[in-house]
């Protein structure tokens, strides 16, 4: 595959600068010359595939790297995801059952992989494509056990971060994969609401991950947009979406803020409802989820990610359950 970057559609650049570097060098993120696209048919072949074959797939797609599903096992074991549903209309996809606990062992694990050196780490494209293949491989599972039919159309609830994961559902979208929303949940940090539901970035109070709004302009308005966006922050001006352009920004995005002190009444409330010990970042994910549907009225099967083990948080959910620390390790042990 050939990239070129946010800044430019001219110059073009080979999957291994993407693989290698996270900017190219006008400065700009690296992203596909030309996305590749899955049919009806394509998502229908997804429901006979294994997790790790999906994962392979996607990644080849983007990497020409030749990887079998084989391949994804050696790197990064047998459960680069595992779904739990927790209820009938809630599935969250479990990325951290591995050495490590966390998904971003297993973006690195694929980049070394195709690399073929154990030095560095892995790119923000690479992170944005296994994102982009974790969301296929639970598609996959989601029509297998039945959850959904190739007909309907499902929301993602995800981490705003860095726009990474937002960003990874848009792609995923945009390939074909029958999603309906992508609710991005914030901490605290109102910027990227202001931006998504008002139009409006403050280059002069943004923090440094909320520049994935730069992908992210690329993705949905197209370069002038991006351009005006970068005359704005050479000047430390606030960028000012244009009116006609802002519902092309937003459309199928929502973003709800949700602060750190709502995470322990939702991790009480899950887990005393539905038995399920959820992380407090997730929890944020499912407290986005709550506000959406309030605001909207939707009911529709929603999927979020799990990134990182619950047992690096085993001070915050005993605080919020009343279970000891050993009880809570006991029961994510059997997850």
């Amino acid at each position: 595959m050939l990239y070129v970057t946010t800044r430019c559609n001219k110059d073009v650049y080979t999957s291994h600068r993407a693989l290698m570097e996270n900017r190219s060098p006008d400065g700009g993120y690296f992203v596909p010359f030309i996305l590749p696209q899955y049919t009806q048919e394509d998502l229908q072949l997804l429901a006979g595939k294994s997790t790790s074959q999906i994962i392979a797939d996607v990644v080849n797609l983007f990497f020409s790297a030749r990887l079998s599903g084989w391949d994804v096992d050696f790197c990064v074991g047998r459960n680069a995801l595992r779904v739990s549903q927790v209820n009938n209309k809630i599935v969250i996809g479990e990325l951290w059952h591995n050495l490590d606990g966390r998904f971003d062992y297993i973006a690195e694990g694929i980049s070394k992989k195709i690399r073929g050196s154990d030095e560095g780490g892995a790119s923000d494209w690479m992170h944005i494509t296994m994102g982009i293949a974790m969301l296929f491989a639970m598609y996959g599972e989601l029509l297998r056990i039945g959850a959904l039919t190739l007909e309907q159309h499902f929301d993602v609830s995800l981490q705003a971060g860095d726009l990474s994961a937002p960003i990874a559902a848009l792609y995923a979208k945009k390939m074909g994969l029958p999603i309906e929303t992508i609710i991005c949940t914030c901490e605290e940090n109102c910027t990227i609401w202001d931006f998504i539901h008002r139009g409006i970035f403050n280059i002069v109070t943004a923090q440094e991950s909320d520049f994935g709004v730069e992908r992210l302009l690329c993705a949905t308005a197209g370069y002038a947009s991006v351009e005006d966006f970068l005359k704005c922050s050479e000047n430390k001006k606030s960028y000012i979406v244009d009116e006609e352009l802002l519902p092309v920004i937003n459309q199928g995005l929502f973003c709800s803020v949700a602060g750190q002190g709502r995470a322990s009444s939702l991790i009480n409330s899950i887990f005393r409802g539905d038995s399920y010990i959820i992380d407090p970042l997730t929890a944020l994910c499912y407290g986005g989820l709550q506000d959406y549907r309030a605001k909207t009225g939707s009911n529709k099967l929603t999927v979020l990610f799990a990134e990182a083990t619950p047992l690096a948080y085993t001070d915050e959910l005993s605080s919020a359950t009343g279970l000891d620390k050993d009880k809570i390790t006991g029961l994510v042990n059997q997850m």
